[in-house]
């Protein structure tokens, strides 16, 4: 199972990309952070995916666009994978 811990700063809103380069689905799960999707791979999300989340299905070669609010929570927070090679996160800019 693929984490990291970074930090953040309450009160700010992130966008990531999250993606999934394994031949495998991967469930993506981000600790004490709720986000919203964005887009799945470039398209706005299926209406059942509308909503709060903390955690994702992410099918082999899918990216993921979340939003997320550190609202109350700063640091450290965990992101997990939950399979034992993980997909990737970086801040969309």
């Amino acid at each position: 199972m693929g984490s990291d811990t970074r930090r953040f700063t309450v009160d700010t809103t992130e966008v990531w990309e999250v993606w999934n380069s394994d031949l495998q689905p991967h469930n993506f799960h981000i600790h004490d952070v709720q986000f919203q999707i964005l887009e799945i791979n470039g398209e706005a999300p299926a209406p059942e995916l509308s909503g709060w989340k903390d955690t994702v299905y992410i099918p082999p070669g899918a990216v993921v666009t979340p939003i997320l609010r550190f609202a109350e929570y700063a640091a450290p927070l965990g992101r997990t994978c939950m399979t034992a090679t993980c997909s990737g996160t970086k801040t969309k800019e």
